[in-house]
């Protein structure tokens, strides 16, 4: 027993030392900050504002980009379908946002709002799911073609998926508190 409990002792402190020097990154370092900064609001709706989402549609904009910019400096593509990948994926997550942007637009909505929270978390998660698969098949294609713009359409779409994430997670507890109170 005291053996099995030292070796899982190991394995856990050896992650924890990983994550620990992954957050050391400045985006790892600025997405803790942002959902530390949430965790210390009472208000779950605090988080959804036009800026944010702009912010993510920024994020996204420059992954596709880089990840498009990618596929135009690689000469020889060891594995075209992750260049081609990373594209579609990124831009459909792009896709999401720009549509629920566009969406609270035409129907004037605040994002605080029942409605406009749920459709927040709705785009955000499914958004934050493609972005998760774009990165990492920005990253698979980094691999591959040893590119600088694969590589920062990686870090860019991971950037982008950090963001997302509590996005849509704000948009869920927005709306059960516009339903259920605080």
């Amino acid at each position: 027993m005291r053996t099995t409990t030292k070796a899982l002792c190991t394995v856990f402190c050896a992650v924890l030392c990983t994550f620990v020097a992954a957050c050391d990154e400045p985006a790892a370092r600025e997405a803790g900050d942002a959902v530390t900064a949430r965790e210390g609001s009472i208000d779950p709706c605090d988080g959804l504002t036009p800026a944010t989402l702009q912010a993510t549609i920024d994020a996204l904009e420059d992954a596709v980009a880089l990840a498009e910019a990618n596929a135009e400096a690689i000469t020889n593509d060891a594995y075209p379908a992750a260049t081609q990948l990373a594209i579609t994926h990124l831009g459909q997550a792009r896709d999401y946002m720009v549509e629920l942007q566009t969406w609270l637009t035409t129907t004037n909505l605040e994002m605080t709002s029942a409605i406009a929270a749920y459709n927040t978390h709705c785009s955000g998660r499914e958004a934050a799911h493609q972005a998760a698969h774009g990165y990492y098949w920005a990253g698979i294609s980094a691999i591959y073609n040893n590119t600088t713009e694969g590589k920062l359409a990686a870090r860019r779409g991971r950037d982008a998926h950090l963001a997302l994430a509590p996005l849509a997670a704000d948009g869920m507890m927005c709306y059960m508190q516009a339903y259920l109170g605080e």
